[in-house]
């Protein structure tokens, strides 16, 4: 014969199970979503004359700028990241001088992911450049003609 048990230690299991998820689903999903509701943002950005590319990595190149009305000359950093790209688009004639055009996107989340179309005269006129990587090390990314 069966005989039904009075212990209620089953529904203690039960309401100790109960207590977190109410938590999460009142104080932790809601942050979760709160980053769901921006927009994504593009922001685009030339950067033009350009008179020396050092590509340091395959997603961190440099640029020597020239100064507007200014014997200085900028050197313009660009980390792509990640997710971000570099690209080399060989199309400028030989008396034009070399631009490029960079991409930043944010995404709902604020990811931010940064690309690069570089437009230069030929291959060649991409130059090796230092990198350096902390206790992973560090080195020279060489042109291989």
């Amino acid at each position: 014969m069966i005989v039904p048990s009075n212990d209620s230690s089953g529904s203690n299991k039960h309401k100790a199970f109960i207590v977190p998820l109410t938590c999460l689903a009142l104080f932790i999903v809601p942050l979760i979503l709160c980053g769901c509701s921006g927009e994504t943002t593009t922001t685009t950005t030339t950067i033009r004359p350009i008179t020396r590319v050092f590509l340091h990595t395959r997603t961190h190149v440099s640029f020597m700028v020239p100064e507007e009305d200014s014997k200085e000359i900028k050197n313009v950093h660009v980390y792509c990241g990640y997710h971000g790209k570099v690209t080399f688009v060989a199309d400028v004639e030989a008396g034009d001088t070399m631009w490029a055009k960079k991409t930043i996107v944010r995404d709902r989340d604020g990811v931010k992911t940064t690309s690069i179309e570089i437009h230069i005269h030929s291959e060649k006129s991409v130059e090796g450049a230092g990198w350096n990587r902390g206790k992973h090390g560090s080195g020279r990314t060489i042109v291989v003609e």
